[in-house]
């Protein structure tokens, strides 16, 4: 029998260690920006996953969202898309539009967007409360303009268009797309209007319902703007606003409401308390400077 040298001996030895220890070590994904990331790990074996946003190949990213409109910004070589959660009522609606390329249609992501809704009643036109996206850039997980729009009435009042201007920034150039829309009728009371009693001016709130309102108490959001002329409406920023819940059906109302109060652009948020199902009535009285300005108004919805 040939006799092993003791060289030998050794390296077999230091090999079967290794398998030893590198046996031991717990596989999983090593790297921390992983989301999976599994810092017990010692050895990676290739499970890593990343959060992938969506690529300019996939951009805009409309699930779930329903087309609205679309029409063409002539002079910006722009298309414009204009996209909702739902068919749009008489309320406080939320708006996504996406900017294209009108000959290659190729997905824009760099311009400014501005909307200005025009209600053409025949005998007159006027606006309506808006607010427009903040950024020239759209969101970057959608590829989404986001704006938001109080709809003061339905269509069946009058013609709704929605004017949507665009400065396209690859090009330099700006243009508008006049696109006709919808607005149904509410299932719900959301919108109303009332004459200030201390400076006449005509002033519009909307209640921003929850995503998914339910029983107990839930976040209300009131919007207030005021009408600066026929086609302009400002958020009034100094009122005070004072909620009464009540179920007309069944006599009673709720506890531990919360007022809405103001946090920014005409927005108030308060609590509101649900405690069944059912047609609710929410009674507004709203106050500057310690004094009513209005009364009367309520808003209506059915949890």
């Amino acid at each position: 029998m040939k006799k092993l040298s003791t060289y030998t001996l050794l390296s077999a030895c230091l090999l079967a260690l290794t398998f030893s220890f590198t046996s031991c070590k717990k596989e999983g994904c090593t790297d921390a920006q992983a989301t999976n990331y599994d810092e017990k790990a010692k050895d990676d074996d290739g499970s890593c996953q990343y959060d992938t946003p969506p690529t300019t190949s996939t951009m805009p990213v409309t699930t779930d969202l329903t087309e609205v409109g679309k029409g063409y910004a002539v002079g910006a070589e722009t298309e414009i898309k204009v996209y909702a959660k739902e068919a749009l009522f008489n309320g406080y609606n939320y708006l996504y539009i996406a900017t294209f390329d009108s000959a290659s249609g190729k997905w824009m992501n760099d311009g400014h967007v501005t909307l200005e809704p025009v209600m053409d009643m025949g005998h007159m036109s006027h606006g309506t409360p808006v607010e427009n996206p903040s950024s020239s850039t759209p969101d970057s997980k959608t590829g989404l303009y986001a704006a938001q729009v109080v709809f003061v009435m339905p269509s069946m009042g009058g013609t709704w268009m929605l004017k949507v201007h665009y400065h396209n920034h690859d090009n330099g150039k700006e243009g508008e797309a006049m696109i006709p829309i919808t607005v149904a009728s509410a299932s719900n009371r959301l919108v109303q209007s009332f004459v200030a009693a201390d400076d006449s001016s005509r002033i519009f709130v909307s209640y921003v319902l929850p995503s998914a309102p339910m029983v107990g108490v839930n976040d209300m959001e009131v919007t207030a703007h005021y009408r600066k002329n026929m086609m302009e409406h400002e958020a009034l920023t100094d009122l005070e606003i004072e909620i009464t819940p009540d179920m007309p059906s069944m006599g009673h109302g709720s506890p531990n409401n919360v007022h809405p109060t103001h946090t920014s652009q005409g927005h108030y948020v308060g609590k509101v308390n649900y405690t069944m199902t059912g047609l609710w009535r929410i009674t507004l009285v709203v106050k500057r400077n310690g004094q009513v300005i209005g009364e009367n108004i309520w808003f209506e919805y059915t949890l």
